[in-house]
Formats: structure tokens, sequence, C-alpha cells
């Protein structure tokens, strides 16, 4: 091993990539631990998507841009996500008190999970930020 020691007595490898292999590989990490979120305009229409999504649900991202958030979950198909400016009240309700959305992935294959629904705005433009947490259970 080759292995160095610098003023202050921490030992380093000699060269930099190690450090470089290091970040690296925690960049990896972050993102394949990240949440799995989706963005949303006011309407539903998915806006963009963590990496966590497209593999829970077998999409890639070029795949779910503009499409309506029913086309994942189903049960939304119809419902206005954001009233008089604010998230459906009914909506935000059952979400916190932990209902199970049956999402469908490409396979049509279903996946539990609980939503949560995060209301953004910026510049007088509202967005929605979809938070998963997929579920063992089938509502």
């Amino acid at each position: 091993m080759n292995l160095h020691t610098e003023d202050n007595a921490a030992i380093a490898p000699p060269d930099s990539s190690y450090a470089e292999m290091q970040k690296r590989l925690g960049e990896r990490t972050i993102k394949r631990h990240e949440p799995p979120a989706l963005l949303l305009d006011e309407g539903g229409m998915i806006q963009g998507c963590s990496k966590s999504v497209e593999s829970l649900f077998g999409y890639r991202l070029s795949e779910l841009v503009w499409q309506h958030i029913s086309c994942l979950f189903p049960q939304l198909s119809g419902v206005a996500l954001i009233q008089k400016g604010q998230i459906n009240p009914k909506l935000e309700f059952i979400s916190h008190c932990g209902h199970i959305f049956l999402g469908l992935n490409k396979q049509g294959n279903a996946i539990p999970n609980q939503l949560n629904f995060i209301r953004l705005e910026h510049n007088g433009l509202c967005t929605l930020r979809l938070i998963l947490r997929p579920s063992n259970s089938a509502g």
C-alpha cells in the first residue's frame, strides 16, 4: 500500500483519484437513495421525476414528461389537485391519513404507495412536489 503522511498526520493516498472516486460513489449513493418524487404542474402534468421513480415504475423521464399523473396513479384521473390555489383539501386529508394509492408500473403491475403533496410557489407559479412512499399493503 502506497500511503504517505501529511503534515497534519492524516494518512492520504498519493494522488487525488481516490478522493474523486469516493466523491463519485457518494453521489451515486445519494441518487440511489433519493425518495421517489415527481414534480407536477397545477393541472397534474408531470414536469420531472427522480431516478428512483424511473426505477420504481419502469419508465424513463422522457416517457413521463407532459403525461398526466393519472398515467401512474389512475385514482387521480379527473381529480383537481389544486382548488382555489391550494392542494385539494380531500386529497391532502387522505394522504395525511396514510391512504394507499395504487400506482401502475410500465408492465401494468400495481404498486401501492402513500403520497405526500407539497405545494411550491415561485414567481406566482404553482407547482406540486409529489413524494411517494412505497408501501407493502395493497390498500
